[in-house]
């Protein structure tokens, strides 16, 4: 008499689960995600460069600049040349509200000047440019910078703010103010251009088999 075999249950095929009961801890590992997940349009898009500055815009931009330091120049000096007149003389220095207001606005201008680079250096640079040449007349020239200012806007009515806009241009803020507006347009170009052939080399690395 034979020994039987060990019988397994048999199971239905159409029953979803598995045949043999070994199998059953493996089953799950197994399992796939059957959903669609395909991605949208919008999670990818398509990749597309930044836009680039015409002509018409780097034109614009050296207007733009060039008005917005003489702005800035404008409040830096009148802002400190008030503040100039309360301090000197007195015991009691009690702070120009108006002075500080004005000095605080023309710091923001030439921020803004400086922003503007990300939309084209020339902004910068022309600003820079017109506030060294400024500045340098004054610092390395008081003598002339005086006489010709002098000649030029001095009258009775503002006697005192222009003899002290012309001790706070003789003090080098505005050559200064020029020589970072430089650095920047200096430093906007050079991102730019560091930006223009980084691109290109890697879009002629992408194209090569």
């Amino acid at each position: 008499m034979s020994t039987p075999e060990h019988e397994y249950p048999q199971t239905d095929p159409t029953a979803g689960g598995p045949s043999d009961p070994r199998l059953g801890e493996a089953a799950p590992a197994t399992r796939r995600d059957r959903e669609d997940r395909t991605p949208s349009a919008d999670a990818f898009p398509v990749p597309a460069g930044p836009r680039t500055t015409s002509f018409g815009g780097h034109l614009l931009g050296i207007l733009v600049g060039g008005v917005l330091t003489l702005l800035a120049m404008v409040l830096v000096v009148l802002g400190q040349s008030r503040i100039l007149d309360q301090g000197v003389g007195q015991d009691h220095v009690t702070p120009e509200i108006l002075g500080i207001i004005l000095v605080a606005l023309g710091a923001l201008v030439a921020g803004l000047v400086i922003l503007l680079g990300l939309w084209t250096p020339t902004a910068p640079f022309t600003g820079g440019l017109i506030a060294v040449v400024a500045g340098a007349a004054y610092l390395f020239a008081p003598a002339q910078a005086l006489r010709e200012t002098v000649r030029l806007v001095l009258t009775q009515q503002n006697h005192t703010a222009v003899l002290n806009s012309i001790t706070v241009g003789t003090t080098g803020v505005m050559f200064v103010i020029g020589i970072l507006l430089l650095a920047a347009g200096f430093a906007f170009s050079l991102v730019r251009r560091r930006g223009l052939a980084l691109g290109a080399f890697r879009e002629r690395s992408r194209n090569t088999p």
